[in-house]
């Protein structure tokens, strides 16, 4: 499943209203020296490499409820964990695994979009600075390559 098929999800979700609401996650992605790429939506494209593999990720400042509220500003990492093939149906046995998976971590939910299955996860954009999203992306990258390892049995086996 390509990314762009997230986008409108991505989108209904939650859109900051200021086009300067972005500029703090592009600063600090420069700030770090990741390359990425600006997308549609005030969404950022970034490809984060460590010893458990290489994962895309989509970064995105949210509004949660849509409030101007700061304490509801968080930045969002989204990440695929297994994408499916078109028209696959999640199994009742993968749907029960995920939610013990999200029921035991806390290091980011599981969701499932057209049968593919993703992980996001948020932290207060108030609170945020350049070390704590370079850790959210690289835990973002081992969380999502331990799932991989959980979930795609399920995908293989249909």
């Amino acid at each position: 499943m390509k990314m762009y098929k997230l986008l409108p999800l991505l989108l209904c979700v939650a859109i900051v209203g200021s086009a300067s609401a972005q500029e703090k996650t592009k600063g600090l992605l420069n700030d770090l020296g990741i390359a990425h790429a600006e997308l549609d939506g005030g969404l950022f494209k970034v490809v984060v490499s460590n010893d458990t593999g290489t994962t895309t990720m989509l970064v995105k400042e949210n509004s949660i409820l849509g409030s101007a509220n700061e304490h509801l500003q968080v930045v969002t990492t989204y990440a695929q964990v297994v994408s499916a093939p078109e028209g696959f149906s999640p199994p009742l046995a993968m749907l029960r695994k995920i939610d013990e998976l999200n029921g035991n971590s806390n290091s980011g939910r599981l969701f499932t979009n057209d049968g593919s299955v993703w992980i996001t996860s948020e932290q207060a954009l108030r609170l945020v600075d350049a070390q704590s999203l370079s850790i959210q992306l690289e835990l973002m990258t081992i969380v999502r390559a331990a799932y991989e390892e959980v979930l795609a049995p399920f995908v293989e086996e249909e």
